[in-house]
C-alpha cells in the first residue's frame, strides 16, 4: 500500500536515496521535487535538489546565476535563510574559482549575516582573516568566535581559542579550552 501512495512523502525521498545510489540524476531529480511538493520545509533535501540542478548547469556562470537566484535574487523568498546562507556559500565558492575576488567576499559575508552557523563559511571566514596579513587580531578573535558558535563541539576551533589565549598569556582560561 505504502509504493501506491503518491502522498507518502518518506515514499518519495526513499525513491531519491535509490535513483541516487544508481546514479539516476533525472529520477533523483523528479523524486525530490515530488518530495518538496509534500515536506517544503525540508532544507536539507532542497539543498540536495539545489545542488543536482545546479550540476545541470553547463557552465560554471550558469551555476553561479542560478545560485544567485536562490541566495538573494526573485527565488530568495521562497527560502529559509540557513539555505539561501548555504546557497550564498556555495555561490562564494564558485565566484572565488571563477577569480572574482568582490563577490566572493560579499557572497561570504551574507552566508555569515543570513544564518551564522553556518559552518562552512563560518571556517572559510577564519581561513581567509587567518591568511589575510591585512586582518587585525580583533577581526580573527571574532571570526574565530563565529566558527566556534557554528560548532561549539568541534575540537579544532576549541584548540584554536586555546592557543590565542596562551599567545596572550591567559593561561588559567587556555586551560578551559583545551579540557574543552
Amino acid at each position: 500500500a505504502n509504493a501506491l501512495d503518491h502522498t507518502n512523502a518518506e515514499r518519495w525521498l526513499l525513491i531519491a536515496e535509490a535513483a541516487g545510489l544508481r546514479h539516476d540524476s533525472d529520477a533523483r531529480i523528479n523524486a525530490l521535487k515530488q518530495y518538496m511538493q509534500l515536506a517544503p520545509n525540508d532544507d536539507v533535501a532542497q539543498l540536495h535538489l539545489i545542488d543536482l540542478l545546479v550540476a545541470r548547469q553547463q557552465t560554471a556562470g550558469r551555476r553561479l546565476a542560478y545560485l544567485l537566484k536562490i541566495a538573494e535574487g526573485p527565488l530568495a523568498t521562497k527560502f529559509s535563510a540557513a539555505l539561501r546562507s548555504r546557497v550564498a556559500f556555495r555561490a562564494a565558492m564558485l565566484a572565488a574559482e571563477q577569480g572574482r575576488p568582490a563577490q566572493y567576499g560579499r557572497l561570504l559575508t551574507l552566508s555569515l549575516q543570513l544564518d551564522p552557523t553556518c559552518k562552512q563559511a563560518a571556517a572559510e571566514s577564519f581561513r581567509v582573516l587567518v591568511a589575510s596579513p591585512d586582518s587585525t587580531a580583533q577581526e580573527r578573535a571574532a571570526a574565530l568566535l563565529t566558527l566556534f558558535q557554528a560548532d561549539p563541539v568541534d575540537a579544532r576551533s576549541q584548540a584554536t581559542i586555546g592557543q590565542m589565549l596562551m599567545s596572550m598569556a591567559q593561561y588559567t582560561d587556555a586551560v578551559d579550552w583545551f579540557a574543552g
